[in-house]
């Protein structure tokens, strides 16, 4: 009889396969990865090291610098409220 394998199990370790090549393909020391649904965390991991030549590990609560990512947040948040009619862009 084969092994029954749980769509969940099978998601989260194909998840674990890409990220790690990812981080291998890229040259990424290491990620911090949370996915929700419906309000709720599906999963929330480290992967890979902090910095290169160390050995600390990455974990769900490492906090990594963003650099200059906030532009593309908020840009990203203004686009979400005028689709939500909530805003809209004005050209000066």
């Amino acid at each position: 009889m084969p092994k029954v394998v749980s769509r969940t199990s099978f998601l989260k370790d194909s998840l674990d396969v890409y990220i790690n090549r990812a981080l291998t393909n890229w040259r990424i020391p290491g990620v911090a990865v949370c996915i929700v649904k419906d309000n709720n965390v599906v999963l929330m991991k480290g992967y890979g090291i902090k910095e290169l030549g160390l050995p600390e590990k990455v974990d769900e609560n490492t906090l990594f610098m963003i650099g200059s990512n906030t532009k593309a947040f908020t840009a990203t948040a203004l686009a979400m409220l005028q689709d939500q009619k909530n805003y809209r862009w004005t050209i000066m």
